[in-house]
C-alpha cells in the first residue's frame, strides 16, 4: 500500500509491467512512429491492400465501414501509415473506391509499393 499525503488515503501500487512480446512490439511501433512522424492510419485487408484511411484509428475504421457496407472477406486490420502513402491515398479518393497496394514493414507501418 502507498500512502498519498495529499488525499490522506492509501492506494495500491500499480502492477509492474511485464516485458511480454506484445510490449516489445508496441514499443517498436511507437519508436518507428516517432521516427517517421506517422500520424495517419490505414485499414488493410488481407496482407497488402488498403481499403480505408483516417487520421486516427477510429476515423480509419469509420471510413472502412462507410465504404464497405457489406464486407465479407479476410480480416481487416488497422496499421499506421507513412506520409507518402497517406498523400497517395488522398490523391486517389475522388472516385469513392479505394484499393491501393501497400507493404507492411517489420515495425507494422504501411508503405506504398
Amino acid at each position: 500500500m502507498i500512502f498519498d499525503p495529499a488525499t490522506r488515503s492509501s492506494a495500491r501500487a500499480p502492477p509492474p509491467r511485464n516485458s511480454t512480446m506484445y510490449d516489445q512490439n508496441e514499443a517498436r511501433r511507437e519508436l518507428a512512429a516517432a521516427r517517421y512522424h506517422v500520424g495517419p492510419y490505414v485499414v488493410v485487408v488481407g496482407t497488402d491492400e488498403v481499403r480505408a484511411f483516417g487520421l486516427t484509428p477510429q476515423q480509419a475504421m469509420g471510413d472502412f465501414v462507410r465504404r464497405e457496407m457489406c464486407y465479407d472477406g479476410p480480416v481487416a486490420e488497422i496499421y499506421p501509415c507513412s506520409p507518402e502513402l497517406y498523400r497517395q491515398l488522398e490523391a486517389t479518393t475522388s472516385d469513392g473506391l479505394l484499393s491501393i497496394p501497400c507493404r507492411i514493414d517489420g515495425y507494422g507501418i504501411a508503405f506504398p509499393v
